[in-house]
């Protein structure tokens, strides 16, 4: 009789093995695939925060072109107004009014060149701050 009670005792405890073995073996292949899910995730995070900071960078580069662009051209026309202011003085006064028109209009262009050189220094220091904040 005590030999029949172990043996019972016996199969339970092996079925009672097979079934924590199972539930094993699920929760092993859960956290697997939970796992690999989650490394995908990171990998596509990555991802795009490698191509933001690539455009990030990008976009700066341009803009400090431009920012260089705009000094040369800026440079340029402070050079053609003090020739004009020159050529100005040494001219009859009708020549006098038709060179005080063409300095008004390089002024005027210089004023523009100078608006959209603080306009792209503007944006060339919010494109740095949105890439350190990156």
């Amino acid at each position: 009789h005590e030999e029949k009670l172990l043996q019972s005792q016996i199969k339970k405890s092996s079925e009672d093995v097979a079934d924590a073995n199972s539930r094993f073996q699920q929760t092993q292949t859960s956290t697997q695939q939970k796992e690999t899910e989650f490394k995908s995730k990171i990998n596509g995070l990555q991802g795009m925060v490698d191509k933001a900071i690539r455009q990030s960078s990008e976009n700066a580069e341009k803009l400090i072109n431009q920012n260089q662009d705009f000094e040369l051209k800026l440079s340029a026309q402070k050079e053609e107004a003090a020739r004009q202011r020159k050529a100005f003085r040494s001219v009859t006064l009708l020549e006098k009014r038709e060179l005080q028109k063409e300095a008004w209009d390089a002024l005027n262009k210089l004023e523009n060149v100078k608006y959209q050189l603080i306009v792209a220094t503007k944006e060339m220091k919010q494109y740095r701050l949105s890439s350190q904040a990156l």
